[in-house]
């Protein structure tokens, strides 16, 4: 296995292809081959320890190869100074091992009710910009975490999918309304609820600029009149409020 693996690994080179032409092969000297059924495996022993030397109170998430690292504290110019360090063995981490991160790509955002920050974060001496919003998983952070712009970005994103279920119920050769409403549930009501369980601390009036949507979908899958009560639709479609879903979405990650 190990020969495998230092072969697979060995001699590796690239080209270009445009058109009816071909570059001259250039060697690789890091990186595994793209597609390669344990391409995945290997990256993911590779940057297995990239948070071994890290030490508390500084925590670190990681999703294939987006990592994370956060700090809490009551001194910002503390915090600032142990994310710093953190940073630091990091990039002494990817000299060993040969990656390399990205200081432009990098993001920095503060949880903090103060308006200005006179602290900087850099990387590889490049400065780490700090923004007010930043989206991890499509979720979008704001830094007083009101969740303003992410609802407001779940709301344009669900208005844009609700075209297909116009188009779908039309009365005389759209879909029935079970597949409506499967339709409704896999395009609209899975945005929302995903990450419901993070945002749910948005203020209620807030939070219900997503109910129009909802009843918009549900009214086009029941093909139900604009002026029919939402409750009657909701109990008619079986389906339960918004707020329900995501307080069942926050009681069942909490257990």
């Amino acid at each position: 296995m190990f020969l495998f693996l230092r072969n697979f690994l060995s001699n590796r080179t690239i080209q270009v292809k445009a058109y009816n032409g071909v570059s001259k092969p250039y060697p690789t000297e890091n990186g595994i081959l793209q597609g390669s059924v344990i391409s995945v495996t290997m990256f993911l022993l590779a940057i297995n320890n990239i948070f071994r030397k890290i030490p508390n109170p500084t925590k670190h998430i990681m999703f294939a190869d987006d990592c994370y690292i956060y700090c809490d504290g009551n001194n910002i110019k503390t915090t600032f100074n142990i994310l710093q360090s953190s940073l630091h063995i990091l990039k002494n981490w990817s000299k060993a091992t040969g990656f390399k991160f990205s200081p432009t790509k990098s993001q920095c955002i503060v949880f903090n009710y103060k308006p200005k920050i006179n602290q900087q974060l850099s990387l590889y001496n490049t400065p780490i910009i700090i923004y007010k919003t930043i989206k991890i998983l499509r979720i979008t952070f704001d830094d007083n975490l009101k969740w303003t712009t992410h609802l407001k970005q779940l709301k344009s994103s669900c208005k844009n999918k609700m075209n297909i279920i116009k188009t779908l119920s039309h009365h005389t050769w759209g879909a029935n309304q079970k597949s409506l409403l499967t339709i409704y549930k896999s395009l609209i009501l899975s945005k929302i609820k995903y990450g419901s369980h993070i945002y749910n601390s948005a203020k209620p009036n807030l939070l219900k600029i997503m109910d129009p949507i909802r009843n918009e979908g549900i009214r086009l899958a029941i093909r139900a009149f604009r002026t029919s009560p939402i409750d009657s639709i909701l109990n008619y479609a079986g389906e339960i409020p918004l707020q329900l879903h995501r307080d069942q979405d926050t009681i069942n990650k909490k257990i």
